[in-house]
């Protein structure tokens, strides 16, 4: 599926929950998951959008919507992402997205819990 361009208020608009973390540090996470929108500006491309479970995680350099949003702290991508890295390592890829499915669900639960 091809990313469209959409804007930082349509993200805002269409979410009831925003994820926003700093460019690739939930690469291992989102592994078998493709952005379904970006954004950009003046300076150029600043997040891609996925769409998990009808939960937005942005990720990217600059100009995240923080409306309904929450900006994940680095220690809890640091522990997921460590997570994710045993599991890649550790099982074969059918049962490893199943596994990284699951853990990525548990992290929007964790953090979206506000």
């Amino acid at each position: 599926m091809e990313k469209i361009k959409t804007t930082k208020k349509h993200i805002q608009d269409n979410f009831t929950k925003i994820v926003s973390v700093g460019y690739c540090n939930l690469q291992t996470l989102l592994k078998w998951h493709e952005p379904v929108a970006y954004t950009s500006g003046v300076y150029g491309w600043n997040f891609d959008v996925y769409d998990i479970n009808g939960v937005a995680i942005v990720t990217g350099y600059r100009n995240a919507p923080k409306n309904k949003g929450v900006k994940c702290d680095y220690e809890t991508i640091v522990r997921y992402e460590d997570e994710a890295r045993k599991i890649q390592r550790s099982s074969d890829w059918r049962s490893e997205q199943k596994k990284l499915d699951a853990l990525l669900n548990q992290f929007i639960d964790e953090i979206t819990t506000f």
